[in-house]
C-alpha cells in the first residue's frame, strides 16, 4: 500500500493495530518467518487456486494458499495449508512454463532441495471463491480505481490533487480515506492549514487535524489541540473516535514544551469519549496519564482487573508506572501486587526484563520512605535463574557427527518420553522452550522439526558454532586495556553498549563505554556450549532427535 505504516516498532513503540494513521492486516495468519510469495494466475491449477496467493513459511515448514476477495478498495482473505512438511524449510517460489509450482528449501547452511507441485486431474471452472454479485466486484473495482488514483498524489503536488485528497477525507472506506489523507500530507502545507484547521464537516476535519498533526511545524500543534476540543467528535462512531484520540497524540508528542493549550477543557473534552469499547478506553487513559488528570487512578485499576487479556492488561501496568501523584496506599498496594503476578506469569527472558524496567520505572515514583517495602516484593532470594540438570551424569563419549552415520535409518519408533528426560537432563530447557517448557533465551525447538532435518539438528548441538543466526550471535570487544568481552548485546546507548555476558544469567548486564572500546566485532563462538549430550548413549540422543524432529503431540 502506498504510504502504508504497520506501526512496527522496536519494544513498546510498537503501536496498536487500530491506530487510524496505521493499517490493518488484509489477514491474520499467526507467527511464521516469510520467505517468498507467488500468486498462481499462471498455473495450471483449478481456478480456486490459479487466484490465490502461495505464501511461503520458512519457519514452521508451511506454504499457504491465501483465497482474496476484494472488500472495498482492498481485499479481505482466507487461507488454507497447501503443502506441509517436517522439514520443509521453504526458501523461494515460482510457476513454471509447464504451470507447475516449483520450490526450493534450505538456508542456515543446511541441505538444499528443489520440489514440484503438480496438478494431475481435469481442472474444474467452479471457483473456490465466495460468490459475489456483479454489483459487489464493480463497486469494489471502482473503489481500487480511486485509491489508485489518489495515490498518485503520494509523489506529486497539484491543484488537483488536493481537491480529490479533500473531497476523500471522509470516506467511508478506509483504504481510500488512508490514500487521501496520506496524498494531502504530500500537498503544500500552507494550501491547506487554514481550511483543516476551520472544516465544518467533523469526520474531514478529523482526518484532516491528523494529516496537520502528523506533519504541521509544532507551533501549529495547539491549534490542533484547541480545534479538537470545539469539534462535537465524542457522539461519532468508534474509528471517527479513535482518529481524535490519537491525533490529540500526535499533537502532543509534536508540541513545543513551552506552548500552552487549555489543559482543563482538553481533559474534558476526551473524557467524553465512549467508555463502552476497549479501544476508547486504552487511549483515553494513555491521554490522561500524559495530561496528569486527576482521580484516574480507581479506574485504571479496575480497567486493569476487567481487562480480557494478559497484553491487555499489561498496557494499563505499563503506562500507570509514570503516574507520580494521586495514589492512596491501598491503590499503590494494589498496583505492585498486579506487578508482582506479572511477573510470575512468564519465563521468557525478554519478558521479564521489560517487567523489570516497569518495576524500576514505578518504583521511582514512589517516595523514598516507601520505596523499600514496594521493592521488597521483588527480591530474588537466591533462587536459580535459569533450569538446572535434573542429575549428574558422566561423561559416556564426546560424540562427533561420524559416529551417527546411521541416523537416518535409527529415529523410527524411538521412545520419545525419554527423549523428554534427556532433553531436561541435558539442560536444554535452561535456554529453549519445548512446547511450552523452558526459557526463551535461544530459538524455540517447539518446531524445529519444520525447518530442520535431524541430521541439522544433530549438528547444531554437537557443533554449535559452525552455523549461528544473527539474531542469536553474540558480540565480541576489544577494550583498550586488552579486555576481552563477549556476550549478547541487549542494547546500545548514545556512548555505551549493553552486554549480557551470560546466557544462563540474561537479566546480568554489563555496561561498557563506547570510549573504552578498541575493536568491535561479532563473535565466532555460539552462545551455546559444546558437548551437551556427552553423557548421554547413542540411543538416548537417538530419542532426543526423533522428539524434536517429531514435535510435541498435537
Amino acid at each position: 500500500v502506498s504510504g502504508g505504516d504497520y506501526g512496527w516498532r522496536q519494544g513498546t513503540d510498537k503501536w496498536p493495530g487500530y491506530f487510524p494513521d496505521s493499517l490493518p492486516s488484509n489477514l491474520d495468519i499467526g507467527l511464521g518467518s516469510p520467505t517468498a510469495i507467488a500468486f498462481g494466475a499462471n498455473s495450471h491449477f483449478p481456478e480456486a487456486y490459479r487466484n490465490a496467493l502461495f505464501i511461503l513459511d520458512w519457519a514452521y515448514g508451511k506454504i499457504f494458499a491465501v483465497h482474496l476477495t476484494p472488500d472495498g478498495a482492498t481485499y479481505h482473505g482466507r487461507f488454507e495449508e497447501f503443502v506441509t512438511g517436517r522439514p520443509l524449510n521453504v526458501t523461494g517460489a515460482d510457476f513454471g512454463p509447464d504451470g507447475a509450482l516449483y520450490f526450493t528449501t534450505g538456508g542456515r547452511r543446511t541441505q538444499s532441495g528443489l520440489y514440484r507441485v503438480r496438478f494431475t486431474g481435469k481442472p474444474k471452472e467452479a471457483s473456490g471463491l465466495p460468490a459475489l454479485d456483479q454489483t459487489h466486484l464493480e463497486a469494489a473495482k471502482q473503489s481500487r480505481k480511486l485509491r489508485r488514483r489518489l495515490e498518485v498524489f503520494h509523489s506529486e503536488q497539484s491543484i488537483e490533487g488536493l481537491g480529490l485528497a479533500w473531497d476523500n477525507l471522509s470516506h467511508d472506506d478506509f483504504w481510500i480515506r488512508h490514500a487521501a489523507r496520506v496524498a494531502l500530507e504530500n500537498q503544500p502545507i500552507k494550501r491547506w492549514t487554514l481550511p483543516a484547521l476551520t472544516e465544518s464537516d467533523p469526520k474531514r476535519a478529523l482526518t484532516a487535524l491528523m494529516a496537520l498533526a502528523r506533519v504541521a511545524d509544532s507551533k501549529v500543534h495547539s491549534q490542533v489541540v484547541a480545534r479538537l476540543n470545539d469539534l462535537p467528535w465524542e457522539g461519532l462512531a468508534l474509528e471517527w473516535q479513535l482518529v481524535a484520540l490519537r491525533t490529540y497524540q500526535l499533537a502532543f508528542i509534536r508540541v513545543d514544551a513551552d506552548t500552552a493549550y487549555d489543559r482543563k477543557s482538553t481533559i474534558t473534552k476526551i473524557a467524553k469519549a465512549s467508555g463502552d469499547f476497549s479501544e476508547t478506553q486504552m487511549e483515553v487513559s494513555r491521554l490522561m496519564i500524559f495530561l496528569n488528570a486527576k482521580g484516574m487512578i480507581p479506574q485504571l485499576l479496575n480497567y486493569v482487573v476487567d481487562a480480557k487479556s494478559q497484553e491487555e492488561r499489561l498496557s494499563y501496568l505499563f503506562h500507570m508506572r509514570l503516574i507520580e501523584d494521586g495514589w492512596s496506599e491501598e491503590h499503590r498496594r494494589a498496583y505492585f501486587a498486579w506487578l508482582k503476578r506479572m511477573t510470575g506469569e512468564q519465563s521468557d527472558w525478554h519478558f521479564q526484563g521489560f517487567m523489570k524496567h516497569i518495576i524500576s520505572d514505578a518504583l521511582a515514583k514512589v517516595p523514598p520512605g516507601e520505596r523499600g517495602n514496594f521493592a521488597q516484593l521483588f527480591e530474588t532470594k537466591s533462587k536459580p535463574e535459569t533450569a538446572k540438570p535434573l542429575l549428574k551424569r558422566p561423561e559416556h563419549k564426546r560424540w562427533e557427527m561420524g559416529d551417527f552415520v546411521d541416523l537416518a535409518n535409527r529415529l523410527a519408533k524411538r521412545d520419545l518420553e525419554n527423549g523428554r528426560r534427556v532433553l531436561k537432563q541435558a539442560a536444554c530447557t535452561a535456554c529453549h522452550v519445548f512446547d511450552g517448557d523452558g526459557l526463551a533465551i535461544g530459538p524455540d525447538l517447539t518446531s524445529i522439526g519444520a525447518r530442520f532435518d535431524a541430521r541439522a539438528i544433530l549438528e547444531s548441538i554437537l557443533e554449535p558454532s559452525k552455523v549461528i543466526a544473527d539474531n542469536y550471535r553474540n558480540v565480541s570487544l576489544t577494550t583498550k586495556q586488552g579486555e576481552l568481552i563477549e556476550g549478547r548485546l541487549v542494547g546500545e546507548r548514545e556512548k555505551s553498549l549493553l552486554i549480557a555476558p551470560n546466557a544462563y544469567q540474561p537479566s546480568q548486564v554489563r555496561e561498557v563505554k563506547l570510549n573504552v572500546v578498541a575493536t568491535r566485532k561479532d563473535s565466532q563462538f555460539s552462545p551455546m556450549p559444546p558437548g551437551l549430550v556427552n553423557s548421554f548413549t547413542r540411543e538416548e540422543i537417538f530419542d532426543l532427535l526423533a522428539l524434536l524432529q517429531a514435535g510435541p503431540p498435537k
